[in-house]
């Protein structure tokens, strides 16, 4: 018997257009690059610059939320303060 998955709460339109706006403006200052190649399944691989440290987190469009990629060698943690940087701070 499989187990029961949770439906995920997709983002609204406001909420998209929240982080859009944080996000473009991260973009001006810097503060975030984007890398096109690891678009996939609806996510952008984001690397944030946070205090020196740059971090990689994936931005999921559909629901908005923010994760850490499993998929790279040298496997990098989401520290709360870089995930204020990144819904409270410099974007």
């Amino acid at each position: 018997m499989r187990p029961r998955v949770k439906p995920v709460r997709r983002a609204s339109v406001e909420e998209l257009l929240w982080i859009q706006g944080r996000l473009v403006s991260a973009l001006e200052t810097k503060d975030v690059i984007f890398s096109v190649q690891k678009l996939l399944k609806e996510r952008v691989l984001l690397h944030v610059s946070h205090e020196g440290n740059r971090y990689a987190v994936y931005l999921n469009f559909r629901t908005g939320r923010f994760s850490t990629p499993k998929d790279l060698k040298n496997k990098i943690i989401l520290h709360k303060s870089v995930y204020k940087v990144i819904v409270y701070g410099n974007i």
